[in-house]
């Protein structure tokens, strides 16, 4: 007995189904650091640099655990929030990009640093918008938070004011 016609579509459709579902759960821009969020960061701010040459630990407190300052847990935070659809001035499109992550939380002040400056003034100033001095820090991860942590070393300056 010969195969059915309508098999060979069928196998077909169910192959290029299970691709493009791989493809979509794949995205693993939110959930680590990894060199295309740093990369349309320096684009979005160009010619401003990652303060203090900080790298990963502009969002990152530790890059093998996933795991955000509140600059990185801001903008994790962003790219799942429709609101920020179009805060780069670009028209909504439904999903949130990484320009339009970076603009929505430029005016909030991440690491709740003792001269409340907006995240936006401290990249201007080239101090961390996600570091603050002293264990006045707070990690987050997928689990949950933790407070009163000591920011790395060598990032300085932490804050426009210090």
């Amino acid at each position: 007995m010969a195969p059915s016609v309508l098999i060979r579509p069928r196998v077909l459709c169910a192959l290029l189904l299970g691709t493009a579902l791989v493809v979509c759960f794949s995205d693993s821009t939110p959930a680590k650091a990894n060199s295309i969020i740093r990369n349309a960061w320096v684009n979005y701010y160009d010619p401003i640099s990652i303060p203090g040459n900080a790298n990963c630990q502009l969002c990152h407190f530790d890059t093998t655990v996933p795991s955000w300052n509140g600059y990185g847990w801001d903008i994790f935070l962003a790219l799942g929030d429709l609101t920020c659809d179009g805060a780069d001035g670009s028209t909504p499109d439904g999903a949130v990009s990484l320009d339009e992550a970076f603009a929505c939380i430029e005016p909030v002040d991440s690491d709740m640093d003792p001269g409340a400056f907006t995240n936006i003034e401290e990249i201007e100033f080239g101090s961390q918008p996600g570091w603050t001095t002293g264990p006045n820090n707070t990690i987050f991860d997928l689990t949950g938070e933790s407070a009163n942590q000591l920011p790395p070393a060598n990032l300085e300056p932490y804050d426009p004011d210090g």
